[in-house]
């Protein structure tokens, strides 16, 4: 899957996807574990990271990834054939709204979200695909839980952010 060893792996609900992450931090690739094919092949960043996390929207649209950067990011997952399954009319709007009909792929992430220092895991947020929670730990070591709206290519906006486990 990738030249060094793995460092995440993440699976679709439907289990047709499967994204995996090196130890290097720097690509993500989404595999058609039907075809065991490469569909996507994604750059996270040119310097090396450690991934915490990886996560697919509910409908397999989005991918995202934390790291030890302090950095979600959040990748649009193209649909290549028509035999996908079809997304709701709030998926497709969205989508149609974040991408022009002559945009072929993302290389790069489309959305970075921020403001949790240390983040640990990242999820997208029930059948709302472009809300997205991330959870790791702040500056001064509390728990906490940050939730976001992200929209392609602007900074994501902050809907809510919750310390969960105070420090001391």
């Amino acid at each position: 899957a990738h030249d060094s060893q793995l460092r995440g792996l993440c699976l679709t609900a439907s289990g047709s996807l499967l994204a995996t992450a090196s130890a290097k931090g720097t690509v993500l690739r989404v595999w058609n574990i039907a075809t065991q094919s490469c569909i996507h092949e994604f750059r996270r960043g040119v310097e090396r990271a450690t991934i915490t996390c990886l996560a697919f929207s509910w409908d397999d649209q989005w991918l995202s990834c934390c790291s030890d950067k302090g950095t979600a990011h959040v990748f649009y997952c193209e649909q290549k054939n028509d035999d996908k399954k079809s997304s709701s009319s709030m998926s497709s709007s969205l989508t149609k709204r974040f991408f022009s009909s002559s945009s072929k792929s993302q290389p790069k992430s489309v959305c970075q979200v921020r403001g949790v220092p240390h983040p640990l895991a990242c999820a997208f947020v029930g059948d709302a695909p472009n809300i997205l929670a991330v959870a790791g730990w702040d500056a001064d070591g509390n728990g906490v839980l940050l939730i976001s709206e992200f929209a392609a290519h602007q900074e994501a906006r902050r809907i809510a952010y919750h310390v969960l486990v105070k420090n001391g």
